[in-house]
């Protein structure tokens, strides 16, 4: 399945989509025979619908960034400390 995205990631479509489906509805709502007060709320509406939808998608993402940068940090540590201890025992004393 990973072929099909080209290496992009499950969210990164999503992200994509959702996009493209705000940029869409707006563009529609600003093509759209109405008046400027009407166009005008539509489009605030339209916008924090977005502000609302992306904020949903980050919380369901934030445990998992994380968790990640948990790991990543729990590797560098021990990383540091093979190298640091690598030098110690390797170090050649005058």
């Amino acid at each position: 399945m990973s072929e099909e995205f080209k290496g992009y990631s499950t969210g990164t479509i999503a992200l994509v989509f959702l996009v493209g489906g705000v940029i869409g509805a707006g563009l529609s709502l600003l093509l759209a025979p109405a008046s400027g007060k009407e166009s005008r709320a539509k489009i605030k509406g339209l916008a924090e619908e977005a502000v609302e939808e992306g904020k949903r998608f980050v919380e369901s993402r934030k445990e998992i960034l994380e968790k990640a940068v948990g790991a990543g940090r729990d590797a560098m540590e021990k990383e540091k400390e093979r190298l640091t201890g690598r030098k110690k025992e390797g170090s050649v004393t005058a």
